[in-house]
């Protein structure tokens, strides 16, 4: 498990563009609090905001992602170590397997631990289904299916855990039309 202390909340070397506030729906904020239960295993729990900032855009680090036009410059498919292979609910930091997605958005959470207001930016993933032959084209080239998994709280990653933004291709593969997932250069490839 992944200690609180482990996770750089909210860094001083992130910009935030476009702002907006939201409430977030029942069926998200189940799936949000799912996550915050995974990350703050110890007791007692913070208190989850339902109130969030929704962004149209992270510059992180010197890497930027966005959600909207993000088709023309690659800045919402990332490459993050989160789940494992078979889909359970852990968040383990010692997982060698990396799993390929689309951020849908980027959210700024408030919580409430030990009377104490903190941020953590997240971005909300559609987690691409692993191929059965996921490296037939390389070690770094990923293979996935074009249906996403379904949401959970496993949706939600800190932006601090994406290993790289991603190139993303559909290609036919034993006559399967599939996701090609390449990693970017940048400062956290590979």
């Amino acid at each position: 498990m992944i200690s609180p202390g482990s996770i750089d909340l909210f860094s001083s070397s992130m910009t935030l563009n476009g702002r907006q506030q939201q409430y977030l729906h029942e069926a998200d904020m189940k799936r949000l609090q799912g996550f915050y239960d995974c990350i703050f295993p110890s007791e007692p729990k913070p208190m989850l905001l339902r109130r969030v900032d929704v962004i149209k855009s992270v510059l992180y680090h010197g890497e930027h992602f966005q959600v909207e036009n993000s088709d023309k410059v690659n800045c919402n498919i990332i490459r993050a170590k989160w789940l494992k292979v078979g889909f359970p609910l852990v968040i383990d930091p010692k997982e060698k397997f990396a799993r390929s997605g689309t951020i849908q958005r980027i959210l700024l959470t408030q919580h409430i631990m030990n009377g104490v207001k903190q941020h953590m930016v997240l971005f909300d993933v559609d987690w691409f289904s692993m191929h059965d032959e996921p490296y037939a084209y390389g070690h770094h080239v990923h293979m996935y299916h074009k249906n996403v998994c379904e949401p959970g709280p496993y949706s939600f990653i800190p932006i601090q855990r994406v290993l790289s933004k991603c190139a993303l291709n559909m290609t036919d593969f034993s006559n399967i039309s599939v996701n090609i997932v390449i990693p970017l250069p940048g400062q956290w490839a590979f």
